[in-house]
């Protein structure tokens, strides 16, 4: 899979230390690594998805008040926009430390552009108990079950 990774935040993450964080996680064989090879490329045009490091504004401003302080992909599409306040900062609500947390979103985020939707409430009760909670629950808001332990990977 070709991706185009940028980081429209310089002053504060350089587009080559974003894309050496995504590019490592996407290939890391615990997350999407075990499905597919990612390639970073250069080129827009020649990209199967494009991941793209912004500010809370843009993605307030694109999607809406309900996705403030949120990353979000459209489900099958081909954008991915992670909120730099939370790449820097993490999640509290998410109980995931930050390098933590960074594997979380992108695992999250690129599942959605895969296809994947959150899971339902039915699907999760059927978790046994002490099970990492799914990488598709939305555990940036607190969303994972207090039977299952948040978790990055697939």
């Amino acid at each position: 899979m070709k991706i185009y990774i940028e980081s429209q935040v310089p002053n504060i993450t350089s587009t080559d230390a974003f894309q050496y964080e995504v590019i490592n996680i996407l290939n890391f064989p615990r997350g999407w690594g075990k499905r597919h090879l990612w390639e970073r490329t250069k080129i827009k045009l020649k990209a199967d998805y494009e991941i793209n490091l912004v500010t809370n504004k843009y993605i307030t401003n694109k999607y809406g008040k309900k996705f403030n302080m949120l990353s979000c992909a459209e489900v099958g599409g081909r954008h991915a926009y992670i909120n730099v306040e939370r790449w820097t900062n993490g999640s509290v609500e998410s109980k995931l430390d930050l390098p933590n947390y960074k594997i979380y979103v992108i695992n999250h985020e690129v599942g959605h552009l895969l296809g994947l939707n959150h899971p339902t409430d039915d699907e999760l009760q059927k978790i046994p108990p002490g099970s990492p909670c799914p990488v598709m629950v939305p555990q940036t808001s607190g969303v994972c079950p207090h039977h299952l332990i948040p978790n990055e990977w697939l």
